[in-house]
């Protein structure tokens, strides 16, 4: 199969590989962005009324000519239809199907129509983008399930058919240079660009299929002895022909001491159930087309009388792509006591996360290509989860609970390379403009999420970097190389915590809820981008630019680097939310059985050493902890508050 490069995309991809305002778009989305760092002394206007153009992120931007000039309008039309149909023919037998559909059709538009047109706006007139999606999805579940019990013995048999299919489609309209900004952006005919062959259009479509065939059985004696096993064969259109179809079983088991004569006369002790559990589930990849050859899409050349477009492979067919799977095995007890004022579980795991899909480098020939997508990786993690409630007062009018919760986990890389492929590590995120350099760094034997980046030692008199090399000895950061780099920290969290107290006196009811994460690190890519005096000029500096790291007696004037002075520790404790109420006493009618009347807050206080916005960032895939530049990060969470009401007739 031969598709274009680009075609290997998602719906988020809404210009052409070569469309100008790609790059700068997906970095700077939004006007926000440019009046955040934009000096507040800088005028909109100049002295002939026209807007005044800055360089921000190195692209001209006035977000007052924006807010005021810019047409930018999104619609869409959204269904959504599902039903399901379930008959029992005999005691016991459930059969049932379900069927939905989804369909989102999307119009955007957006156009520059600047009220002067003689001002010019990244060397553009003013232009005019179109952009419509469609996604189509539908869903068929076909599901039996049959129990029965026969005096102490419990069974319970269940098979079922699962069919899904995605469709997603679009088109797109990109043109410069327009006459009049009567039209907006509904004659795109009109503009210079289409009259020079310079407009730009493109469409996508990416189709995708998953079926599932799935099956359980479940047994348990006396509510003592519990078994399950399950199976799920799989197939995903996403996986090269000789993998499409991956096996997924899980079995477990569970005992109830509790119930056994050697445990039944003691009176304290009201529950206590041992679990063992052991499965395999997979996991897709988010894209199409990685195990297809592909063909990248050139320039043009003159032949034979006309322009040809040059196309060149742009990658290897790898028909063993497969699925990534997870297997773990799980060690639980539950236990409850004191007429279940003590109740808790205990949960031990050690999870593998096998063929991890990534890029290698292979040889050429016999590879048309130096690059090749191949399933490899293997990460481990090992933990343990605990929950503790208990009820520490309990009276007629006065009840105090408290529940609490803890985890903890480590991961380690256990290898990156086979026979075939081989890798010791990579590097993994992206700082952005203007350090223009990777994050982590992915590599054997290590955990997943460490920062890579210069280890700071301290500041020279003159506001220089200084940073450990490879020798250990200081150096200039401006001497040093991606080879005195080394990991300077972590972005996830090994450890997590939750307290959850609720307060019950008569009508009255309090409830408040902590959370917090402990044991690892945040990049802070706004001062590490930002706080430096060599930036004066560009935009506005944060106020901590006039601190003097390490006792130094300058301000930082050096460049900005990936380096540890801004990978800050990231532990935090959120008082999440605290909810009073009150449920009025309504005996005396029968009309309303229950009328509660409360107030809530939540992400109500942040109590952490953390100098950004936020802590608490993202911790996905393998460039975790990072609070970034984008205008998406540069605001605090939302604090909330309600008032409500609860009524039961």
């Amino acid at each position: 199969y031969v598709r274009e490069a680009y075609r290997n995309t998602n719906s988020s991809n809404k210009y052409p590989m070569d469309h100008p305002d790609k790059a700068a778009d997906m970095a700077n989305p939004m006007f926000k962005q440019d009046a955040y760092v934009l000096e507040s002394l800088m005028m909109a206007y100049d002295e002939n009324g026209n807007y005044t153009e800055y360089k921000v992120n190195l692209k001209p931007y006035n977000p007052v000519a924006m807010i005021n000039e810019e047409y930018d309008k999104e619609g869409y039309n959204q269904l959504m239809m599902s039903g399901k149909m379930t008959i029992s023919p005999i005691e016991g037998l459930n059969l049932s199907v379900m069927g939905a559909l989804q369909r989102f059709d999307r119009m955007e538009n957006k156009s520059n129509t600047f009220k002067h047109m003689s001002t010019v706006v990244n060397g553009d007139y003013g232009n005019v983008w179109n952009w419509a999606d469609n996604t189509l999805q539908k869903t068929l579940e076909l599901v039996g399930d049959y129990t029965k019990s026969f005096g102490v013995h419990n069974m319970g048999v269940m098979a079922g058919y699962s069919y899904q299919d995605d469709d997603d489609k679009g088109i797109y309209q990109w043109a410069k240079d327009f006459p009049t900004d009567m039209f907006g952006p509904w004659n795109i005919g009109s503009m210079n660009d289409m009259k020079d062959n310079k407009a730009a259009m493109t469409s996508y479509r990416n189709t995708h299929k998953l079926i599932s065939f799935f099956g359980r059985v479940t047994y348990n004696y006396d509510e003592k002895y519990m078994f399950m096993a399950s199976l799920r064969r799989e197939g995903s259109s996403r996986f090269g022909d000789n993998h499409k179809w991956g096996w997924f079983p899980a079995v477990s088991a569970g005992w109830r001491l509790s119930k056994e004569n050697f445990l039944r006369d003691v009176k304290w002790l009201d529950d206590l159930k041992f679990r063992v559990g052991y499965g395999v589930t997979g996991n897709e990849v988010n894209a199409n087309l990685l195990s297809m050859y592909l063909l990248g899409y050139g320039g043009y050349a003159y032949i034979n009388g006309k322009w040809t477009q040059g196309a060149a492979p742009y990658q290897n067919p790898n028909p063993d792509l497969k699925w990534e799977t997870k297997s773990e095995l799980n060690l639980g007890l539950d236990f409850s006591f004191l007429k279940n004022r003590l109740s808790g579980s205990i949960d031990v795991y050690h999870r593998v996360t096998s063929d991890l899909l990534s890029t290698y480098e292979v040889p050429t020939p016999p590879y048309i290509v130096s690059s090749m997508m191949a399933n490899v990786g293997k990460i481990r993690n090992r933990g343990i989860e605990l929950l503790l409630s208990g009820t520490a007062i309990q009276t007629r009018d006065l009840r105090f609970d408290i529940t609490g919760t803890f985890s903890y986990n480590k991961n380690k890389i256990v290898s990156l390379s086979n026979g075939l492929y081989q890798k010791d590590y990579w590097y993994a995120g992206a700082t952005g403009s203007p350090i223009q350099t990777h994050t982590h760094i992915v590599k054997e034997g290590d955990p997943v999420g460490n920062f890579h980046g210069f280890q700071t030692h301290s500041l020279t008199s003159d506001g220089l970097w200084m940073v450990y090399g490879a020798d250990g000895e200081p150096k200039l950061l401006t001497d040093a190389n991606d080879g005195d780099k080394r990991v300077i920290g972590n972005g996830i969290p090994t450890t997590y915590g939750s307290l959850n107290l609720a307060l019950n006196y008569k009508g009255f009811d309090v409830s408040v809820m902590f959370r917090g994460a402990f044991n690892f690190q945040v990049l802070n890519r706004q001062r590490m981008h930002w706080e430096t005096t060599a930036r004066i000029g560009e935009g506005n500096l944060p106020s901590s630019v006039l601190n003097k790291p390490f006792g130094s007696n300058s301000y930082v004037k050096g460049a900005p680097a990936m380096q540890s002075y801004y990978v800050e520790d990231g532990d935090y404790v959120k008082l999440d939310n605290v909810n009073i109420g009150y449920t009025f006493n309504l005996k005396n009618q029968n009309v309303i059985q229950r009328l509660r009347l409360y107030v809530a807050g939540n992400n109500l206080l942040t109590m952490t050493g953390y100098k950004g916005l936020d802590p608490e960032v993202s911790i996905k895939g393998l460039a975790p902890g990072v609070e970034g530049s984008g205008s998406g990060e540069l605001y605090p969470t939302t604090r909330q508050f309600t008032i409500g009401l609860n009524l039961l007739f």
